[in-house]
């Protein structure tokens, strides 16, 4: 049985209480931090996330409840024209990381990767997501010699 979670090798590795492996890799942090794991772990590259955020779209323009009930641009907009506000909106922050600016403004928390869009890619890709979401400070607590 398991009594610890993870186990940390390295500040890159660790390993879970079965004995499997993992890799931390590095994520560009400008805003699309999510698009841009999702992008990795669909295609191997962060660079392609620009079709995430697109599929996203698409997913919310054939299912908009989704958009309005999972989404924190969804929850402030509730017009029959929110699909295409938030298009617009995604192309204009898309530009803006691509120009080099980082989404971190408060204003700009409307753009992050919400719950929904893991289920609108959940769905367009017929694939279950499972998040581990975790803080270095959760993982220094880990006792080493319980590994």
């Amino acid at each position: 049985m398991c009594q610890d979670v993870f186990c940390i090798i390295s500040f890159k590795h660790f390993e879970d209480c079965f004995g499997v492996q993992y890799e931390r890799i590095p994520i560009r942090g400008n805003g699309f931090c999510g698009y841009n794991s999702l992008s990795y772990c669909l295609t191997g590259s962060q660079e392609h996330y620009v079709s995430v955020i697109e599929d996203c779209c698409t997913v919310f323009g054939n299912y908009p409840e989704l958009l309005y009930e999972r989404t924190n641009f969804g929850q402030g907009i509730q017009s029959p024209d929110a699909t295409s506000q938030y298009y617009w909106s995604m192309r204009t922050a898309i530009r803006r990381v691509q120009s080099g600016e980082a989404l971190n403004d408060e204003r700009d928390q409307v753009r992050w990767l919400d719950e929904a869009h893991l289920i609108a890619i959940s769905l367009l890709y017929d694939i279950t997501i499972f998040l581990l979401q975790y803080s270095i400070k959760d993982l220094v607590g880990i006792q080493r010699d319980k590994c």
